[in-house]
C-alpha cells in the first residue's frame, strides 16, 4: 500500500494550487466588482453634475426673478407714497374748505331749517 500513496511533495503541490486556484477566482472576483463600482461612480458623478448644473440653473433664474419681483414692489412702493401725498394734500385742501363751510352763515342756515323740521 505504500506503493500506491503519493509522494508528500505532490500533496503540498495539490494544496498550493488549490490555494493560487482560490486567489486566482477571488482576484478576478475583486477586479470585476472594482471595475464595476467604477462604473456606478462614474454614473454617479454623472447625475450628480447634471444635478448641480440644474441647481445652479434654478439658481441663477430665482435669482432674476426675485430681483424683478424687488424692481416691481419698489416701484410700486413709490406710486403709492406719490398717491398718497396727492391724497393728502386734496384731504388738506378739503378739511380746509369744511372749516371754511361750517362757519359760514349757508351751514348755519341749514341746521336751524334741520333742526325746526325735526
Amino acid at each position: 500500500m505504500e506503493l500506491l500513496q503519493a509522494p508528500e511533495g505532490v500533496g503540498l503541490i495539490s494544496k498550493l494550487t488549490d490555494s493560487f486556484l482560490t486567489l486566482g477566482v477571488l482576484a478576478v472576483g475583486i477586479w470585476y466588482l472594482v471595475k464595476q463600482n467604477e462604473k456606478y461612480r462614474k454614473v454617479q458623478d454623472d447625475k450628480l453634475a447634471k444635478l448641480e448644473e440644474r441647481i445652479e440653473k434654478y439658481e441663477s433664474e430665482d435669482r432674476v426673478k426675485v430681483l424683478d419681483q424687488l424692481k416691481r414692489s419698489t416701484e410700486v412702493q413709490h406710486e403709492t407714497n406719490v398717491t398718497l401725498k396727492a391724497t393728502n394734500t386734496i384731504l388738506q385742501c378739503f378739511i380746509g374748505e369744511m372749516h371754511e363751510f361750517k362757519s359760514s352763515e349757508l351751514y348755519k342756515s341749514y341746521l336751524k331749517a334741520k333742526a325746526e323740521m325735526a
